[in-house]
């Protein structure tokens, strides 16, 4: 008989050989897929817009231009203090409804300006105002008494609604927090 002597151990370090590659293929290949999928671009964060609720308060002017001011009280419904300072990346925008778009200025590159710092606590009410370069053509001056100011304020918001109709409110973005903070139209 020739019969060749087997030796087991041959088998055995193919296969663990086989066994071993494979794995090692599947693992880089889980590896690259794993790492590849880590580096997709991540979707932004998308916009909170209950954790700030403005309501407006009231109109008003300002300066020997009339400019016109909107007062808003601002409702922090979050957790945490809301605080907000010049330096801060807030964006301000006039919501203009028949265009439906958003303009970041007044009109003749007059920009749309807050009051800072704004400072809201948590779970509290604070008034803020929004500096519109809007002036009046022909302005329209207070009388400085309490009715007269609310009808002062009245003739403003009819004013406004004549010469502006399509001027819906603003709206706040704080980019840092992704805040979006909409000012409604209230007159």
């Amino acid at each position: 008989m020739n019969d060749k002597p087997t030796f087991p151990w041959k088998k055995t370090i193919i296969v663990s050989a086989s066994f071993g590659a494979v794995f090692a293929i599947v693992s880089a290949l889980f590896l690259v897929a794993y790492l590849w999928f880590e580096s997709r671009p991540k979707p932004p964060i998308p916009w909170n817009k209950s954790a700030l609720v403005a309501a407006y308060d009231f109109l008003d002017t300002e300066g020997d231009d009339n400019s016109l001011v909107f007062s808003y009280t601002l409702e922090n419904n979050t957790d945490a203090d809301y605080n907000a300072t010049e330096s801060q990346s807030l964006t301000i925008m006039a919501n203009i409804e028949d265009q439906n778009i958003l303009r970041q200025s007044a009109g003749k590159n007059d920009p749309i300006k807050l009051d800072y710092p704004i400072f809201v606590p948590s779970k509290h009410k604070v008034r803020i105002k929004v500096h519109f370069g809007y002036s009046l053509e022909h302005p329209i001056k207070p009388r400085g008494v309490n009715e007269d100011k609310k009808v002062f304020r009245k003739s403003l918001e009819s004013y406004l609604n004549t010469e502006a109709p399509s001027l819906h409110g603003f709206v706040i973005f704080d980019h840092s927090r992704r805040f979006e903070i909409s000012l409604p139209k209230g007159w």
